[in-house]
């Protein structure tokens, strides 16, 4: 093995615990993302108001394009890491125990804000602290593992009705 290769591997297992919880906030987001409808149609809610609480999680969404990069230059990675990986834990394990479609529209806006806010702040993280040699990589690393996660909205589908 080489001293190139050796580090390539190096650069990327350092990133393990930053690869570990985009894992699995996504990968938990990504199954209640099909509970949260499932509710929506246990409420009684039309499918109009449904697609409208869908499309506040894109004006969060918008709202993380303009505004994420200034949070995250400001405060750091780490720092930017912790507080929306936390809000965003927080403001989905709330649309569970709220029942007010208002307090859901703000919460799907914050779900999209965080959203993106986490995807912007991983890769800018992973391409300031790798080299051009181990940059691909890392990247490529990453994103496996954000695909994995996104398989978690396939659990849903497993049922007597859709035997996938």
């Amino acid at each position: 093995m080489s001293n190139k290769n050796l580090g390539a591997i190096l650069q990327t297992t350092k990133f393990y615990s930053l690869f570990s919880g985009i894992f699995f906030l996504f990968f938990c987001y990504g199954l209640f993302l099909n509970s949260a409808g499932v509710k929506l149609a246990d409420m009684g809610v039309s499918d109009v108001v449904i697609g409208l609480l869908n499309a506040a999680f894109f004006v969060g969404a918008t709202l993380s394009a303009i505004l994420a990069h200034r949070i995250v230059s400001s405060v750091g990675h780490i720092r930017s890491f912790s507080v929306f990986g936390a809000i965003f834990a927080i403001a989905a394990l709330s649309h569970m125990m709220i029942d007010n479609l208002w307090v859901w529209g703000i919460l799907r806006i914050i779900l999209g804000f965080c959203n993106y806010s986490l995807l912007l702040l991983v890769e800018s993280w992973l391409s300031e602290k790798t080299n051009v040699d181990t940059r691909g990589k890392a990247l490529a690393t990453y994103n496996i593992i954000w695909g994995c996660s996104r398989l978690s909205r396939m659990l849903y589908y497993k049922n007597e009705d859709n035997p996938l």
